[in-house]
């Protein structure tokens, strides 16, 4: 192929970093601060636990980088590492943990919308109620419409979405530094201070962990979608890439935020908690602004998730990994199977929300959990290249 490119019509390298972004950037960044001090974090337990995580899924963007590198030939995303190592019984467990985490996500994601919606229409309440899942229902469906028109046309709406919603963020982040909001002796109190007492320290560190874990799930997004690639060596570049520009945000409002309020009020803030350090640190306009950058981040991640849940057990049916039913797809080359499946299925993780208590952080600790597995075996397959096949 001309220049690498094996996929004339793909996605080019901007697209593809834009797309693996928004996956990883969806809600996390919004409500972090206050999750890791509601777990009963210290300062010092949170920096611990943002460390161990970078380190940890650096080594991950690196396994995929290298992947898709030696092993460009398998482009059924994620799981087909695990079925490709160890058989088709781990790859078909890797495939559902995968497909059911990516679709927990959108739920999750749904919570957190219509909490950040209640702000400017308080008949969503809590973002959980009546009004909620119809709301939620009703763009999961107008999604899957979307994409059942064609991918390509999804991720350049990403790339829009991706790049207006980093421009409130980033104002946010400029305000609390030039306003003078970040008081070095609250952060340095808030070292030590703001822990349960009864939690030892790597109980606290384990704790802040599933939100710094949490945050970064998507990373391997540029690797579900690398078959839409125009070039295959981009998909590890983009990883890469969109890993190093959502490490440095998170870091920075993970720390602005322990500078502008004690653990303890933190802890306590709804979600989006970066909202209420925002009216904390620069007034009314500041939660005005980062509500919006929450709905617009969690409209357009949404929409990547909707891709995402549908392109894995698709591309794991065109494996032979799922029933072949999942294989079919219309006109345009969309998965219209696994799209309805995928969304019935959602639906009725929705509708839960009107029989139970379940928040956003329930449904995204689920999430986080059904996607270690995918995330070991591939780590595993590549320990298993790197021995077997050392020339590779």
């Amino acid at each position: 192929a001309a220049d690498g490119v094996t996929n004339p019509k793909g996605i080019g390298l901007f697209r593809m970093v834009t797309t693996v972004i928004t996956l990883i950037v969806g809600a996390g960044v919004f409500s972090l601060s206050g999750d890791a001090a509601a777990g009963g974090a210290s300062g010092w337990a949170i920096l611990t636990a943002w460390g161990i995580s970078a380190i940890g899924v650096f080594c991950l963007v690196m396994t995929f980088f290298a992947l898709s590198r030696v092993k460009p030939d398998l482009k059924g995303g994620i799981y087909t590492y695990a079925a490709t190592g160890f058989g088709d019984f781990l790859g078909f467990n890797s495939a559902w943990g995968y497909w059911i985490s990516a679709l927990l996500c959108t739920v999750s994601f749904s919570a957190l919308l219509f909490g950040a919606l209640s702000y400017f229409f308080p008949i969503f309440g809590n973002g959980t109620n009546l009004y909620a899942v119809i709301g939620a229902s009703c763009i999961i469906w107008f999604y899957a419409f979307l994409v059942s028109r064609g991918i390509s046309e999804v991720t350049l709406i990403n790339a829009v979405i991706t790049i207006s919603k980093f421009v409130p963020l980033l104002i946010g982040i400029i305000a609390i530094i030039f306003i003078g909001a970040f008081k070095p002796d609250i952060f340095i109190a808030n070292l030590t201070t703001g822990a349960d007492p009864s939690l030892t320290f790597v109980d606290q560190v384990q704790t802040a962990m599933m939100v710094t874990i949490w945050v970064f799930i998507g990373i391997e997004g540029a690797v579900a979608i690398s078959g839409r690639a125009k070039k295959a060596k981009d998909v590890g570049k983009a990883t890469i890439i969109a890993f190093i520009c959502v490490l440095t945000l998170y870091l920075t409002v993970s720390i602005l935020s322990m500078g502008v309020m004690p653990l303890s009020e933190l802890a306590n803030l709804e979600n989006p908690a970066l909202a209420y350090v925002m009216q904390a640190a620069v007034g009314d306009w500041g939660a005005v602004l980062i509500n919006f950058a929450v709905s617009l981040s969690l409209i357009g991640a949404m929409l990547g998730y909707t891709v995402l849940a549908s392109e894995s057990p698709f591309e794991a049916a065109e494996e032979g990994v799922f029933i072949k039913a999942f294989a079919k797809t219309n006109k345009k080359g969309a998965p219209v199977v696994t799209l309805v499946v995928t969304n019935i299925i959602i639906e009725l993780f929705l509708i839960t929300w009107l029989f139970t208590d379940s928040t956003y952080q329930f449904f995204y600790t689920l999430s986080a959990g059904m996607i270690l597995l995918p995330y070991l075996l591939s780590a595993a397959y590549f320990a298993k290249v790197a021995f077997k096949e050392p020339e590779a």
